[in-house]
């Protein structure tokens, strides 16, 4: 396979995964839990971990973390999955450990710019890619560039604010559906979710305020941004039945709502396309302003 080598990491609650993406294809990968309730430190030894069979590391590197990340730094919602993320500078870190310059960027964020270019969304130039897993993020696509703000508040779609003061992460979430289905008697948010589609009761009380929060959402901003289509991906969202509730929740909304709802092409490997890419985005920046 010929073309730049390009090192990929992408952390997310549950699984950490690195790759080298060559022509947005992966090439290599290995993976291990995410040890993130470690502290920051456990997570730059575990990613140093998965690389070190490597003969050769890329020239470029891309580190797409499951957070806030503002100007490089990182910093995660759940105190639970993420011990001591608050404003973590974990590029400079692992540079430091690996030796090569490294991108920070929101996972979501990555996922949605290599769906744009390679994957679901190759044909729209608005479009909104959300990811339900373990948490909940999301990326936007306006007139075909990545949406993003230095403070790092441009689609933290899990942190939006919901009526009953909970953020939309604390509804539907694996993490908030696995520790809430477990007061009931679920063994995991997998369980609830299937008990939900089954038509369970309880299990529609935990589930169906969130699935119609993600509708609204969409809802608004198609009519604010004028998105035009959505890609849902995590281990949530790739799920059949999760994607046909999306849209029919849209459809109950009205028309004008109304946005065609897919799912992720490139599956989980999302992410490590997308922080290559964007890893090699900047560095062609740097040598054009250099120039």
């Amino acid at each position: 396979m010929s073309g730049t080598p390009r090192l990929a990491f992408d952390v997310g609650g549950t699984c950490a995964r690195a790759a080298v993406v060559v022509n947005d294809q992966i090439a290599w990968r290995r993976q291990c839990p995410t040890p993130g309730a470690h502290g920051p430190a456990a997570v730059v030894d575990a990613m140093a971990g998965l690389v070190a069979g490597l003969e050769t590391l890329p020239d470029q590197v891309g580190f797409a973390f499951a957070g806030i990340v503002a100007d490089g730094r990182v910093t995660a919602g759940d105190d639970c999955r993420f011990a001591g993320f608050n404003d973590v500078p974990i590029g400079e870190q692992l540079q430091d450990r690996l030796g090569r310059t490294v991108t920070v960027m929101n996972d979501a964020r990555a996922a949605a710019w290599a769906e744009h270019r390679h994957g679901a969304g190759q044909l729209s130039q608005d479009m909104l890619y959300i990811t339900l897993s373990t948490g909940v993020g999301a990326g936007l696509v306006l007139g075909g560039r990545l949406h993003t703000r230095a403070h790092g508040l441009d689609g933290e779609l899990g942190e939006s604010p919901q009526p009953d003061g909970r953020n939309l992460e604390a509804m539907i979430s694996g993490a908030a559906l696995g520790r809430r289905g477990a007061l009931l008697g679920y063994e995991n948010s997998k369980g609830v979710l299937d008990a939900f589609f089954a038509g369970d009761r309880a299990a529609v009380t935990l589930v169906d305020p969130g699935l119609e929060a993600v509708a609204r959402h969409i809802g608004l901003l198609r009519v604010l941004l004028g998105i035009e289509l959505v890609v849902l991906g995590g281990s949530i969202g790739l799920r059949k039945d999760v994607q046909r509730a999306v849209e029919a929740r849209l459809l109950w909304l009205g028309a004008k709502y109304y946005v065609p709802v897919v799912h992720a092409a490139l599956g989980e490997d999302a992410g490590l396309i997308g922080a290559a890419a964007l890893a090699a985005d900047r560095q062609e920046r740097a040598a054009r302003s250099v120039a």
